[in-house]
């Protein structure tokens, strides 16, 4: 999630800053900031270039490269920059024996064979994919049970690390909503002890009879 990829309270300062272009208050979630700014006379175009370049300003973590040598099976990415991405592609083409990585942006590409499937489930800020605004991402959003499916069938029955949701916990609960709807929730979901989504009520009491959350250290 964004909060591993780029810092803390990601997509909240996305939504700050395009508060401030027509002096509103922030949405908790970016996308409804957008969509008001689109309501006030802004024209779409404007706003996904604001959050292009609100994006592109933000800093990348210095924890992506250790993160991107672990060889995952399948990656579910809600983050809208491109970091761990190229982190992970620049580690596989270090390890030849690894699969190729397929970063499906538009959710609707064919997977390649034997691949390992990065979805960008919220798209990147650099193109018309990019999920910057309620309608946007609404229509986003109706691709993700095929991802949902197609990483159950990449993941089986392994545990699924959670990192760096917290600030974008709404959109985490609505793929959960997807993956319960099509039976594709993971039998265990690992959340590290120190994230703020260990104590998100809503999420527990979702996940609570559905899968086994357990914490651990980082």
């Amino acid at each position: 999630g964004p909060d591993i990829t780029k810092a803390p309270l990601s997509f909240s300062a996305i939504s700050e800053e395009l508060a401030k272009k027509v002096d509103v208050t922030p949405h908790a979630r970016f996308i409804d900031t957008s969509e008001v700014l689109i309501e006030k006379g802004l024209a779409p175009a404007a706003v996904l270039e604001a959050v292009q370049q609100i994006v592109g300003n933000q800093p990348s973590s210095s924890v992506l490269s250790q993160l991107a040598k672990v060889r995952w099976s399948s990656v579910l990415s809600f983050s809208l920059d491109s970091h761990f991405d190229d982190c992970f592609r620049q580690e596989r083409d270090r390890r030849p024996a690894w699969p190729p990585i397929a970063v499906l942006r538009t959710l609707s590409e064919a997977l390649p064979p034997k691949a390992i499937p990065l979805f960008k489930l919220m798209g990147v800020s650099t193109d018309e994919t990019c999920a910057y605004s309620t309608s946007s991402y609404t229509i986003r959003r109706a691709l993700w049970r095929d991802a949902a499916k197609i990483f159950r069938d990449y993941t089986k029955s392994n545990p699924v690390l959670c990192i760096g949701m917290s600030d974008a916990s709404w959109a985490f609960v609505d793929f959960i909503t997807d993956m319960i709807a099509i039976r594709a929730m993971p039998s265990t979901l690992l959340l590290l002890a120190d994230d703020p989504l260990v104590n998100n009520a809503i999420l527990r009491s979702i996940l609570e009879t559905r899968c086994t959350l357990l914490k651990v250290r980082g």
